[in-house]
């Protein structure tokens, strides 16, 4: 099973993935956009317009409730405290296609709680791994994410360095393309996008529908659902066999066209049933995770 580092970066990675932003690619690998209904009159063609120099930081909140049964025992819960992670966005080039090069940096990452336990200082520690990880990425006007490259600092854990190899893409995962048609009031698409974790590659299935929208504005509610891509994963002579997965989840996402952070809210919940093959010890293991995700621009 993974180390508590590698879990606490996949957090993050799912933090960032599951709210920032909608996708439009031509493959189910960098996602997949489809136009429902394009609204109502008047409409607008909503399309990124960030100046070169522009920098924001964003501020990324994480609570999450896991429960977790194994075999015939009762059923614990595991409790996990608030995770808080900044993070500095920065246009530093833009192109006349309109297309703009962005920086980011992990700046902090700490959790936010009265009651200091084991697993509170755990995370704490590997959090601070997240710190100062940095890379860059081009966005075009309506989000397709191209040329992503992440750096991590040395010295970090062997561990955190692969899964961050993994998901050097992460940017890719979690952009957001707006459709390239004017969209009005009630307008909706749907987005399907491979998402690969290091564990199992994911499909998340995403419907997006406009609520308020004028030209460098647009409010969007969410709906999200995930299917599995492989249900059966090998990890160092341990056989697990996923045999229910199910996600669901639902927020709201608020985009200035003219800034690199929005203001979103989700929240997702996943329950799964795996049966573990341990060189010949058999167990299965069902767990219930629900994650409220916020994130908005740092405010002094």
């Amino acid at each position: 099973m993974f180390k508590l580092k590698s879990i606490v970066y996949l957090l993050v990675l799912f933090l960032m993935s599951g709210v920032l932003h909608a996708v439009d690619q031509q493959d189910l690998v960098t996602g997949a956009l489809k136009l429902v209904d394009q609204g109502q009159q008047p409409r607008h063609m909503v399309q990124y317009r960030m100046e070169k120099g522009h920098t924001r930081q964003m501020v990324m909140w994480l609570d999450m409730e896991m429960k977790s049964k194994v075999g015939d025992m009762p059923e614990k819960s595991v409790p996990i405290p608030t995770q808080k992670m900044i993070m500095t966005l920065k246009v530093t080039d833009t192109h006349d296609n309109g297309a703009m090069d962005i920086s980011f940096t992990f700046d902090k990452a700490a959790v936010v709680t009265d009651q200091p336990s084991v697993i509170s200082q755990q995370i704490e520690k590997s959090l601070k791994t997240v710190e100062g990880i940095n890379g860059t990425y081009t966005i075009s006007a309506d989000g397709k994410v191209s040329e992503e490259i992440t750096h991590v600092p040395d010295g970090v854990d062997p561990q955190i360095q692969q899964t961050i190899e993994q998901f050097n893409n992460v940017f890719s995962q979690a952009s957001c393309l707006l459709p390239t048609v004017p969209v009005g009031k009630g307008a909706s698409w749907q987005v399907d996008q491979q998402v690969q974790t290091p564990m199992f590659p994911l499909v998340n299935h995403a419907t997006y529908t406009v609520e308020q929208i004028s030209e460098d504005h647009v409010k969007l509610q969410i709906n999200i659902t995930q299917d599995l891509g492989n249900q059966d994963i090998n990890q160092n002579g341990m056989k697990m066999t996923i045999k229910e997965f199910e996600t669901t989840g639902s927020g709201t996402m608020d985009l200035k066209l003219t800034e690199l952070v929005p203001y979103a809210d989700m929240i997702t919940r996943n329950k799964n049933k795996i049966h573990v093959n341990n060189n010949g010890t058999q167990i299965n293991v069902t767990s219930v995770v629900t994650m409220k995700i916020k994130i908005e621009p740092l405010t002094e």
